[in-house]
């Protein structure tokens, strides 16, 4: 059937009612389909793309079959260190409590990669340490000028109450550069750190040895000790866990 070209013909928004030139009336069209309504520009809905999701098959796959990833990306976050990350075993760390023989236990936690402590006796200060004068440890080797900073990450499991009552400690490092015993003119100590980050159980433990006259030569002897306040001493003393120990750079 011929249609005129009606150039001049009048027709009515089917959605708004006013008038318009027939032919700058546009089809209404829902997914893909024309509605049968004719409507104004002001009135014309562009067709929803989203309803012709599944039409058409579309993926955007994410995995990669038999790769190769850089394993050294852990080690490049941290620049040059020297690393007890205690991935298998204690790596030669003991434990022990000051002022006698070793009275504690450490053990590694294979199923978070750490180590536990536990078994301080009263009066005696905790301590974890590199020695190879001590029963199954061994010397480091950490030659000071290239090794800024000291670190050590770790959470306390049980409160810590000292004869005042209280539970602030500080953490003293001790190194030695000769061999021979641990001496006080070879140490740094740092308050208890007074805060969590986003609930963060764990405390990280930082000294800036580099700061210390004393740090040179090569180290082969690492130890800390964690003190209660001022002259009080521990009464009770709780297990603490050690996530890592490290010497870096930056």
């Amino acid at each position: 059937m011929a249609f005129a070209t009606g150039r001049k013909a009048i027709g009515n928004c089917d959605r708004c009612g006013f008038q318009y030139l027939l032919h700058d009336l546009k089809d209404e069209v829902v997914d893909l389909n024309k509605t049968g309504l004719l409507v104004c520009q002001e009135c014309y809905d562009q067709d929803q793309p989203q309803l012709q999701l599944g039409r058409f098959p579309v993926t955007d796959p994410q995995a990669l079959r038999n790769p190769r990833p850089d394993k050294g990306v852990e080690d490049s976050r941290y620049g040059d260190s020297i690393r007890w990350d205690f991935d298998s075993s204690t790596d030669s760390w003991v434990s022990s409590a000051s002022s006698g023989s070793p009275s504690m236990t450490l053990a590694w936690v294979s199923a978070d990669k750490e180590i536990t402590a536990a078994g301080i006796v009263s009066q005696k200060t905790p301590v974890i340490m590199r020695d190879s004068a001590a029963d199954n440890s061994a010397a480091v080797s950490i030659a000071a000028a290239d090794y800024r900073f000291v670190r050590l990450r770790f959470k306390r499991t049980a409160a810590w109450v000292s004869s005042g009552g209280g539970s602030g400690w500080t953490g003293t490092l001790y190194w030695n550069t000769s061999g021979s015993s641990f001496t006080s003119s070879k140490s740094m100590s740092i308050p208890e750190p007074d805060w969590f980050e986003m609930g963060d159980p764990y405390r990280l433990l930082e000294w800036d040895v580099w700061k210390d006259a004393n740090w040179t030569g090569t180290v082969d002897k690492l130890k800390v000790e964690f003190h209660a306040i001022g002259s009080d001493t521990w009464t009770s003393v709780g297990s603490y866990t050690i996530d890592y120990i490290r010497a870096e750079e930056a």
